[in-house]
């Protein structure tokens, strides 16, 4: 059986039981729960834990994009990172940057894994942003105003240097 392409960059092989996302092994998890375990374990020091690990990890991702498109400017590719969370299970993610009179990104996540702004679940989307945006900028971000609607199954918040 022949690897399937899901979106650009992400395709999964049943032959070797394996996910794909620009070519780095993934696997799935109920975040929820593993994070709720590491609260546990951990108390409050887990927010900063987690925040910073996906932080880097954002940064990471979106450093080796610039690298793999060449061809795509910082934009098309910052959409496509955020395109390809719908197909990785991270919810629809949108955002805004105004950059006057200071810089300023309205993040918001449609559908998000994370349904709580309690506990270090919630800093994987805020860190893995936050590390996005801190690449893409050139200037360090960090999230603050973090809102969870339920009513509209939505959460968001904004980022400033």
């Amino acid at each position: 059986m022949e690897a399937i392409k899901i979106h650009e960059g992400i395709e999964l092989n049943p032959e070797k039981g394996e996910m794909l996302v620009y070519g780095v092994r993934h696997v799935t998890h109920a975040p929820e729960q593993i994070y709720r375990e590491i609260d546990l374990v951990m108390g409050s020091s887990a927010d900063v834990l987690v925040h910073v690990v996906w932080h880097r990890e954002g940064y990471r991702e979106f450093e080796s994009a610039l690298e793999r498109q060449r061809d795509k400017s910082k934009e098309e590719i910052l959409r496509d990172v955020a395109e390809s969370d719908r197909y990785e299970g991270w919810g629809i993610t949108s955002y805004e940057i105004q950059d006057q009179p200071t810089l300023k990104i309205f993040l918001r996540v449609k559908n998000p894994p994370v349904k709580s702004v309690q506990g270090s679940a919630i800093r994987s989307i805020t860190g893995f942003w936050s590390g996005v945006f801190s690449k893409f900028c050139d200037k360090r971000v960090t999230p603050h105003d973090l809102r969870y609607d339920a009513d509209k199954d939505e959460f968001t918040c904004t980022m400033s240097v």
